[in-house]
């Protein structure tokens, strides 16, 4: 016997309970009103409380990163030379800024002595922490910091057998680095700490110590944009919310684990769940064991990040040679390095180690998608946009390639258009 025909109730049905198979089979003449059905309404039991859906071609980007050789991707041998000489001083400042910044976690905030109350005042450290290492005084907004300010001078009387760094024009190459660090900063908060504690769970043999340690943090999950947002893995979720038949005995467990190390919801209280662990650690097993506190950074070479707002102090240090000095970051890469994806729009930043150079490009893509008026509408207005902003590329990359010169022209607004975003991501493509 063939499968049975399914009729327009059958079709609801079918909808609610979403077991659509391939060998479902549907009348001709019923097709297209199945189709609407699926497509049109998300979900049927509450198909007038939920916006519709209408298919439309969406467009998105997703950024792509691609290596090149230094001396392909940069022709200026004046800004070569910069570049070079700028790395090793950078990562000697980054390795330095580690070191500074567990100190500074160790003596100034375990003590409560000061409160890195948000996402703001954990950069303004970590800035710190980098231009501790310069001739100077400390500046920025932690400097009328009493606290900061005694640390400061602490650290100066430590490592006074270290020279200072004197890297001068380099204030948005070492904001960018400062930021980088910060973020890996919030990372090992989020995940190293869950990865620690898993781990001390085990070596204290607690039973059902990976369940244990994942109910806990679980619990501590959070959305907060001014201080730290505490997260965990699908996969650590989902087993943090799975029952087991021993649940009764988890849960003691979790509760006892509670009183001991507290809650994580701040910068702050992240930093004393590590200083416990590594206090229970020193219980069972003595000093011998040790976590990190702060992300560590390698003495090996580090990447910058230039952009425009780095590039315009720079030139200060080139003011001796600067006859036919580019002077924006379009005219400093390479047309081989811009044209690596002639699919996408060169990013506002690369990033070189005085080795290789990364390259960030924007590609657009479009595919046609089921989804709702107000998607549609958006998606509809960023259009024009991005059609703008490539036809004025198209008409500079003719006028360039008939022999026009670009120097009276107006350049590219530096605001690329607005898209939705796709976070699907692709491996760096090498040249």
């Amino acid at each position: 016997m063939g499968n049975p025909v399914v009729h327009l109730d059958q079709m609801i049905q079918i909808r609610i309970d979403e077991s659509f198979s391939g060998s479902t089979r549907i009348r001709h003449c019923e097709q297209e009103t199945f189709v609407s059905l699926w497509k049109y309404f998300p979900d049927v039991p509450n198909a007038f409380p939920v916006p519709h859906r209408i298919e439309r071609r969406m467009i998105y980007q997703k950024t792509r990163t691609t290596m090149i050789a230094f001396s392909k991707a940069i022709n200026d041998d004046r800004w070569r030379r910069l570049f070079r000489s700028m790395v090793p001083k950078m990562t000697d400042m980054g390795w330095r800024a580690s070191r500074a910044l567990n100190h500074f976690v160790i003596n100034c905030v375990f003590t409560d002595a000061f409160n890195i109350n948000c996402t703001n005042t954990l950069k303004a450290v970590v800035r710190m922490c980098y231009t501790v290492n310069r001739p100077g005084d400390l500046l920025g907004s932690l400097r009328e910091d009493n606290v900061c300010v005694q640390w400061f001078k602490s650290w100066r009387r430590l490592n006074r057998d270290y020279a200072l760094i004197d890297i001068t024009h380099c204030c948005n190459v070492i904001t960018h680095a400062s930021n980088l660090y910060a973020d890996a900063v919030t990372n090992l908060l989020v995940y190293g700490l869950r990865d620690y504690y898993v781990a001390l769970l085990k070596s204290l043999n607690v039973n059902n110590h990976k369940l244990v340690a994942l109910k806990l943090l679980h619990s501590f999950q959070c959305s907060n944009r001014a201080n730290l947002s505490f997260k965990l893995n699908e996969t650590d979720v989902f087993e943090a919310k799975r029952q087991r038949h021993n649940q009764a005995e988890i849960e003691t467990q979790v509760v006892a684990e509670r009183e001991l190390m507290g809650n994580v919801d701040s910068y702050m209280s992240a930093f004393h769940f590590l200083r416990r662990i590594q206090e229970r650690y020193n219980e069972v097993e003595g000093p011998s064991k040790h976590i990190k506190f702060v992300s560590e950074n390698s003495i090996k070479s580090a990447f910058i990040r230039i952009d425009d707002t780095s590039v315009e102090p720079l030139t200060k240090l080139l003011l001796e040679d600067d006859e036919g000095l580019p002077t924006n970051l379009e005219d400093i890469l390479s047309t081989k390095a811009k044209n690596t994806r002639r699919n996408g729009n060169l990013g506002k930043s690369f990033q070189t180690d005085g080795v290789q150079v990364k390259l960030q490009h924007v590609v657009i893509s479009e595919r046609r998608e089921w989804v709702t008026v107000k998607q549609a509408n958006y998606n509809y207005a960023l259009r024009y946009s991005v059609l703008e902003h490539a036809y004025v590329k198209q008409n500079r990359q003719n006028l360039l390639d008939e022999g026009y010169r670009m120097d009276g022209l107006s350049r590219l607004s530096s605001k690329s258009p607005s898209y939705m975003t796709d976070n699907r991501s692709e491996r760096s493509k090498s040249c």
